[in-house]
C-alpha cells in the first residue's frame, strides 16, 4: 500500500495536536526534545511526500485553490506555534497553537474530502479531526468529551462497516475497536496509573492506525468505483 507514509504522518499530526493540547492543560508532561523530534519526523514525511510530486510548485502558488497547499501551510504554522509554546509556555503561543492545530486537522481532512464525492469519505471514522479530539480528551482525562467523540465514531462504524456488506476483517476490527472505546470510557471515570495510561494510549494509537489504514483503503475503493 503506497499510502503508508501518509497514514503515519497524518496520524502523527493528530497525536501532536493532542500532546500540545494536553501539555497546555498540564495533563501530560511533554519534553521539548521528544515533541520536536516527532514534529520534525512528521514534517519530513509530509514535505518529502509533496516534494516528490511534480505539482509541488503549483500547490504552493495556488494556495487558495489547493487543499494540499493549505495542509502544508497549516502544519508549518502549527509546528511553529506549538514548538514555541512547548519551549516558552507563553499563553499566547498555547492559544495560537490550539487554533492553528484545529485548522491543520480540518485542512488535512479537507484534502481527502475533496478527493471524491463519496460521502463515506467526507464523513469517516478515520478522519484526523475526530482522532485528534479523541486523543486530546483521553490525554486530559475528560470522560464526557471522550464518550461523545467515541459515540460519533461508533455510529459511523455501525452504519457503514458492521451493518453493511464488506470485508469481515474490517467488521471484526471495528467491533473490537468499539469495545475498546467502551473500556477506555469506563476507565476514565477511575484513576489510571501512569503505566496503565501509557499502555492504553499505545493500544488506542494502534487502533487509530488501523482505522487510518481503513480510511485510505476506502478512498482507493471509492476511486476504483468511479
Amino acid at each position: 500500500m503506497r499510502e503508508w507514509p501518509l497514514i503515519i504522518s497524518t496520524l502523527s499530526s493528530s497525536l501532536l495536536f493532542a500532546l500540545s493540547f494536553s501539555a497546555w492543560n498540564y495533563s501530560v508532561t511533554v519534553t521539548p526534545a521528544a515533541y520536536i523530534t516527532i514534529l520534525v519526523i512528521t514534517g519530513f514525511i509530509l514535505f518529502f511526500n509533496f516534494w516528490s510530486s511534480s505539482k509541488l510548485h503549483d500547490l504552493i502558488l495556488n494556495f487558495r485553490s489547493s487543499s494540499r497547499a493549505r495542509e502544508i501551510v497549516s502544519f508549518a504554522l502549527f509546528s511553529i506555534f506549538s514548538s514555541l509554546a512547548i519551549l516558552t509556555a507563553f499563553e499566547i503561543f498555547w492559544i495560537l497553537s490550539f487554533i492553528s492545530g484545529i485548522v491543520m486537522l480540518v485542512a488535512i481532512d479537507t484534502v481527502y474530502a475533496n478527493s471524491g464525492k463519496n460521502y463515506t469519505i467526507r464523513y469517516h471514522n478515520g478522519q484526523v479531526f475526530l482522532t485528534g479530539l479523541l486523543l486530546s480528551s483521553f490525554m486530559i482525562s475528560e470522560p464526557l468529551p471522550f464518550i461523545f467523540i467515541s459515540f460519533i465514531k461508533t455510529l459511523y462504524l455501525l452504519v457503514y462497516k458492521i451493518f453493511r456488506h464488506g470485508r469481515r476483517s474490517q467488521k471484526i476490527f471495528s467491533l473490537i475497536y468499539i469495545l475498546y472505546l467502551v473500556f477506555i470510557s469506563y476507565s476514565l471515570f477511575n484513576s489510571i496509573s501512569d503505566i496503565h495510561f501509557v499502555k492504553i494510549l499505545t493500544l488506542l494509537l494502534i487502533f487509530e492506525l488501523g482505522m487510518r489504514f481503513i480510511f485510505y483503503s476506502d478512498i482507493n475503493k471509492a476511486k476504483n468505483n468511479l
